[in-house]
C-alpha cells in the first residue's frame, strides 16, 4: 500500500481514531502492548492528517453587508419549511401538473434539476447506471417528481424541450453524470446547464468558503450558505426507486436536492449583488449564471 506514512506513524494514526478494544485487538499476541507507548506523530504527519481528515462542518449561515448597509443573510427558506412535492409516475398526474410546471419555468427561465439512478447487471454484463427518477425544482419552492418509468415515453419526451432551451438556465449539482445519463437513457439533451459548486466557488471568494465549493457537494454547500444540514438518504434506500410506491422518505430526499438549489440559488444570487440592492429585484438568473461561469 502505498502510504505518505511511515510504518510506525501509520499504526500510530489508526490507534488514535480507534477504540481502545480496537487497539488491544490489534496488539493481540503482544504481552508488552499495554505497557508500550504509542509513537506521536511529527509535525509533517499531523498536517498530511489534517488534509485528509478535516474537521466535521458545523452549520454556519452566509452574511454580509448590503450598499445600503443593511445586514443580510442567507437563508433556508424553502428547505427548512413545507415546501410542495408532486409525484408524476402516470398520465393523469402528468397533465394535471406538467402545464402548471413548465409555465412557472418558463416565467422564470430557471429550474433546478437532479436524477436518481438505480444499477442494473446481467450475467456476464457490466453493471450500468439507469435515470429513474428525474427531479426539477422551480423557483416558487415546488419539487416535481418524475418517474419516467411508469410514464407513456410521449410525456418523458415533453421534457426535453424545457432542458434544451437556451433561454432557460439549468442549476444542478454534480451535473456531469446527470447530464450523460439523461442523454443515453432517455434522449434528453441539455443546454445552458450549471453546476452550483463551481457558481459558488466564483461568487463568494472566499477562501474557506471557496475551499468548501470545490472539495464538497450539496449537503455541505446548505451547511456552510444557509445554516441547514441537509439529510441525505443510505445509497440502500435508492434501491427502492422502482417500486410503484414510493418510499416517503426516499420521496422527501429526492425533493430537497432540488429545493435547496432553489435555495442556494437565491442566496448566491442575492449575494452577489450586496454592493446594489436596487439590482437584486426582478432576477434574472440565467444572465446571473451566464456572467458568473
Amino acid at each position: 500500500m502505498n502510504t505518505p506514512y511511515s510504518e510506525a506513524e501509520f499504526r500510530a494514526l489508526v490507534l488514535s481514531v480507534q477504540p481502545e478494544s480496537l487497539s488491544d485487538n490489534l496488539h493481540a499476541g503482544d504481552t508488552n502492548s499495554r505497557k508500550r507507548k504509542h509513537p506521536a506523530l511529527n509535525e509533517d504527519s499531523r498536517k498530511r492528517h489534517h488534509s485528509i481528515c478535516p474537521k466535521p462542518l458545523t452549520p454556519s449561515k452566509l452574511e454580509w453587508v448590503s450598499g445600503d448597509g443593511t445586514r443580510c443573510s442567507a437563508s433556508a427558506k424553502y428547505l427548512n419549511s413545507q415546501y410542495s412535492i408532486h409525484v408524476i409516475d402516470c398520465e393523469a398526474s402528468f397533465e394535471h401538473h406538467f402545464p402548471n410546471m413548465a409555465e412557472t419555468i418558463r416565467r422564470d427561465r430557471v429550474f433546478t434539476f437532479d436524477t436518481e439512478s438505480n444499477t442494473s447487471a446481467q450475467l456476464g454484463v457490466k453493471t450500468t447506471m439507469h435515470v429513474d427518477m428525474i427531479q426539477i425544482g422551480t423557483m416558487d419552492g415546488v419539487a416535481y417528481l418524475f418517474r419516467p418509468n411508469l410514464l407513456p415515453l410521449l410525456d418523458v419526451h415533453a421534457l426535453a424541450p424545457l432542458f434544451a432551451d437556451r433561454s432557460i438556465a439549468k442549476l444542478g449539482s454534480g451535473i456531469n453524470g446527470d447530464t450523460r445519463l439523461l442523454k443515453k437513457d432517455w434522449d434528453i439533451d441539455l443546454c445552458s446547464q450549471f453546476d452550483v459548486q463551481h457558481i459558488a466557488k466564483k461568487v463568494l471568494r472566499k477562501p474557506e468558503l471557496e475551499v468548501q465549493a470545490n472539495r464538497f457537494g450539496l449537503k455541505n454547500l446548505c451547511m456552510t450558505m444557509l445554516g441547514f444540514p441537509m439529510s441525505k438518504a443510505p445509497w440502500t434506500m435508492f434501491s427502492k426507486v422502482n417500486q410503484k410506491e414510493l418510499d416517503p422518505m426516499l420521496k422527501k430526499y429526492a425533493a430537497d436536492d432540488v429545493i435547496s438549489l432553489v435555495d442556494l440559488l437565491e442566496a448566491l444570487f442575492h449575494y452577489s449583488r450586496r454592493s446594489d440592492p436596487s439590482k437584486a429585484t426582478n432576477p434574472d438568473y440565467l444572465t446571473f449564471l451566464s456572467n458568473v461561469s
